[in-house]
């Protein structure tokens, strides 16, 4: 028998008393082939009190060949219970395991040479690396050694990883990399009313934009990158960057920044403090409808009688509170309060 316990790994030991024959070890040895990835699996015999022996199999399963299968099915124990692994389960960890086997910032640069990075840029890192005490003082100032020691270079082949932290020039071969204002790689999109930035590709394996604003496993698509951002101080700890982000919106006064998935890429969406709503808002107002907002923007809230005395050119009292409903019923003002003493505010 062969389990797969909760987390996917082959069950460290597994125990089988009987009487042992040639027989036996052929067939536990058939058995044992069956098992895909091939996984080192260690054979023990003990006598017992009754005659037999008992036939122990110890496993020492390696992460990184995850997921394993018995017979072209995956299983796996929860609790007492072993059952067949649910595909979309065995496709996760199929993911995981390509993820962390191959991954583009890891695989060579083509026809890149030392020379095509900003080693300047390498040294600055190397600096701020050793003051941040992320870095040993004796790494010296060769830069291929630099790159060797931080993970970027192979046998004195260049990775993508490189080209993406210390490269001088990323078009044709790098478009992913350039800072756009619309459109692919990482693109910033500036508004009346917010700040938009877009990221191609969607948040890696379970992860979801609720999740980013509170305690979360780090589990970055480019780990030598990121080691990289951590060694030079630009991050503090993995996992933590989403949050400082709100963090940081929230001590400046603004509003919470939204995480977001949408149409295959990620969202961070940036709003202002005081920002007037009618810029979000699907609908044609008119100039005075739009004066109200800003008005009511600017103060915590107002009565109708303040709002009118302030607005420029006010129109009848009967055109003023048709704009007022107008807005209310956009969902963009409400009120407290009846009648004249009631207090407009934004929402």
């Amino acid at each position: 028998m062969i389990f797969i316990d909760r987390s996917f790994w082959l069950l460290p030991v597994l125990k089988i008393s009987c009487h042992i024959t040639d027989r036996t070890l052929r067939e536990a040895a058939h058995m044992l082939s069956k098992i895909d990835p091939p996984n080192m699996v260690q054979l023990e015999r003990f006598p017992c009190k009754n005659g037999k022996e008992l036939l122990v199999f110890i496993a020492q399963p390696l992460k990184i060949y995850r997921p394993f299968s018995y017979e072209g099915r995956a299983y796996q124990r929860v609790g007492s219970t072993t059952s067949l692994m649910p595909s979309h389960t065995y496709q996760k960890l199929l993911l995981e395991k390509n993820h962390t086997n191959h991954r583009w910032e890891s695989e060579p640069a083509k026809s890149a040479r030392i020379f095509d990075l900003d080693q300047e840029e390498i040294l600055r890192t190397v600096r701020l690396g050793i003051q941040s005490g992320r870095l040993p003082e004796n790494i010296g100032d060769n830069i291929s050694d630099i790159l060797d020691r931080l993970g970027v270079q192979k046998e004195g082949q260049i990775l993508n990883a490189a080209i993406v932290l210390f490269g001088t020039r990323f078009l044709p071969d790098y478009p992913q990399c350039q800072l756009r204002r619309a459109g692919g790689a990482i693109s910033v999109a500036l508004f009346d009313d917010r700040l938009e930035i877009w990221s191609d590709g969607t948040l890696p394996f379970d992860l979801r934009p609720e999740d980013l604003k509170k305690d979360h496993q780090s589990q970055p698509r480019n780990p030598l990158i990121t080691n990289i951002f951590y060694r030079r101080g630009l991050i503090e700890q993995w996992g933590r960057g989403t949050q400082k982000i709100v963090e940081l919106c929230v001590k400046a006064g603004h509003p919470e920044p939204e995480f977001l998935e949408q149409a295959g890429s990620v969202i961070v969406r940036f709003i202002p403090s005081g920002y007037v709503a009618p810029t979000r808002v699907a609908h044609n107002l008119s100039d005075r409808q739009r004066q109200i907002l800003q008005l009511l923007a600017a103060s915590v809230e107002l009565s109708f009688p303040d709002l009118k005395k302030i607005l420029p050119n006010p129109p009848a009292d009967r055109t003023l509170r048709d704009d007022f409903q107008h807005l209310k019923r956009l969902n963009l003002i409400s009120s407290r309060g009846r009648g004249r003493s009631a207090r407009w505010y934004l929402l």
